[in-house]
């Protein structure tokens, strides 16, 4: 699984406070922010079949 950019991980979790009012930590955030992609990745590929590495569209 590829790592997300710093920056990226940092905005999820500014945004995850600002909407649930919880406070993730770096790894927490990360985790949930690839769990995120993850899933949008397969609802758009549903029945497609066509996933790139780490289960992300090409």
């Amino acid at each position: 699984m590829s790592e997300l950019p710093t920056e990226a991980v940092k905005e999820f979790a500014e945004l995850y406070k600002q909407e649930y009012g919880i406070e993730l930590d770096p790894k927490e955030a990360a985790m949930r922010a690839r769990n995120l992609l993850n899933l949008y990745a397969a609802v758009l590929l549903e029945g497609n079949g066509d996933t790139g590495k780490d289960g992300v569209p090409p």
